[in-house]
């Protein structure tokens, strides 16, 4: 499996030729941003910016668009998405994603930073996931992130990584020097022995 991270919460996993675009970006007038075309597309909250499907449907390829909660199939490969049980910050419903990766499980946070956020069926799917994204808007983004046992930790939520909250949660994490990656290559094998790793992308 492949990641690359292409700020604030957008980023691109791929094993194989299948390609999936988590949170890909509406870009605003005059920005730039990464375009790719993937077969799965999934956003966690219904606002504009992360609603970017328009931005990884190229070439041939036209993605599954998933922005909702509910179980979803591709070509054999199982997503589930569980709404919020209540709001974040900007008083949005969010939807959380689990789902089997080239032999790895993944959960995908988008903008929720607590359990308090989750409802029990959605805690019980993410807990012991082998890697998490979760955001480092709250202060308490690590704990959250170490709560839920997951062998890898990807922070996101921002766009430099000099970012002051970045910072802040790599102190947390005591991972102040840990190097920043163009992309993380990983498989199975690399992540059996690892507990709260975490990885940082750069933009």
């Amino acid at each position: 499996m492949i990641i690359t991270f292409n700020g604030e919460q957008f980023f691109k996993v791929q094993a194989g030729d299948t390609i999936i675009a988590l949170n890909p970006i509406t870009p605003e007038k005059g920005e730039k941003v990464t375009r790719f075309g993937a077969d799965i597309a999934i956003s966690t909250v219904n606002i504009n910016r992360y609603n970017g499907f328009e931005t990884v449907t190229y070439g041939d390829k036209e993605p599954l668009c998933i922005d909702g909660a509910g179980s979803y199939e591709s070509d054999g490969l199982m997503i589930d998405g569980f709404n919020t049980t209540k709001p974040d910050e900007d008083g949005k419903i969010n939807t959380v994603y689990s789902f089997d990766f080239d032999d790895m499980k993944i959960a995908f946070l988008g903008s929720v930073v607590g359990k308090d956020m989750l409802p029990p069926d959605a805690l019980e799917e993410i807990t012991d996931s082998d890697i998490v994204f979760v955001s480092i808007t709250d202060s308490d983004a690590h704990s959250f992130a170490v709560s839920l046992a997951p062998k890898i930790i990807i922070p996101m939520g921002y766009t430099d990584i000099k970012d002051e909250a970045l910072i802040e949660f790599l102190k947390d994490a005591g991972a102040e020097k840990t190097e920043i990656m163009e992309k993380l290559t990983i498989k199975r094998h690399d992540i059996e022995t690892l507990t709260g790793q975490v990885f940082v992308l750069g933009v």
